[in-house]
């Protein structure tokens, strides 16, 4: 497990979730948030439009790449996928809660500055789901216990929502926690059933927020002045501290 640099800034540890369809909505997005922006995300949505030159023309902005493609397959698929998005420089990717492709990720990511985060729970899921899919555990217990298999097996980090940070740091001190489901006070919950605002995720210890539609589909905002409310909501609050 590799430590992560220290982030300097509020602005350091916002992750921009790029959900959109081509990579001419991504350039523009970026530019129109300005160089307070230093971390993107880009997931399936994107996938099949996405190609190497185009994470390399990101970095050229100086910009991190969080490759949110959470890869699940047999372990030797996912030794190469991983290795590929290594040796293109991805600072952070996420891989499913399965020990075998945990520990075919971080071998893959060995002698990379590449981050293996492990998906918890995702988000938009409740006990309820849980049960669906015919899991006994709740969503406590199922984040604790994968969580458990990321610290076991090696991997960087993990996913998980703002109310579990700070039971997954009392017993796994040194993962690293990037949290999803994050909208301000005047933002619609979407698709989303476990959330909290940047302040409380910060607060219980979030290392890094993933932040999308209260930036990119504000009602009454831009993308740059709503991430810029993020950021004095959260100064305005403590910041860092």
């Amino acid at each position: 497990m590799q430590n992560e640099k220290m982030t300097n800034t509020v602005a350091d540890k916002i992750i921009l979730a790029c959900d959109v369809d081509d990579i001419d909505h991504v350039m523009n997005l970026c530019d129109s948030i300005g160089h307070d922006l230093t971390f993107i995300k880009l997931g399936m949505q994107i996938q099949l439009f996405l190609d190497n030159s185009h994470i390399k023309q990101l970095q050229k902005r100086k910009l991190r790449i969080f490759l949110d493609y959470k890869y699940l397959d047999i372990p030797n698929t996912v030794y190469h996928a991983v290795k590929q998005a290594c040796d293109i420089g991805v600072d952070f990717l996420t891989i499913h809660a399965v020990p075998s492709v945990i520990e075919a990720a971080v071998k893959a990511s060995t002698n990379y500055h590449t981050k293996i985060l492990v998906v918890t729970v995702l988000t938009s899921m409740d006990n309820e789901d849980l049960a669906l899919e015919g899991f006994q555990d709740d969503v406590t217990m199922m984040i604790k216990k994968r969580a458990g298999f990321a610290n076991h097996y090696g991997a960087d980090g993990i996913i998980a929502s703002a109310q579990d940070i700070i039971t997954i740091k009392h017993h796994y001190p040194d993962l690293m926690i990037v949290t999803p489901g994050i909208r301000l006070s005047d933002s619609y919950a979407d698709d989303q059933k476990r959330i909290a605002t940047p302040q409380q995720a910060l607060a219980n210890g979030a290392n890094y927020l993933v932040i999308g539609r209260p930036i990119t589909s504000h009602p009454t905002l831009s993308p740059q002045q709503a991430f810029q409310k993020i950021l004095d909501d959260i100064n305005n609050s403590g910041g860092l501290s």
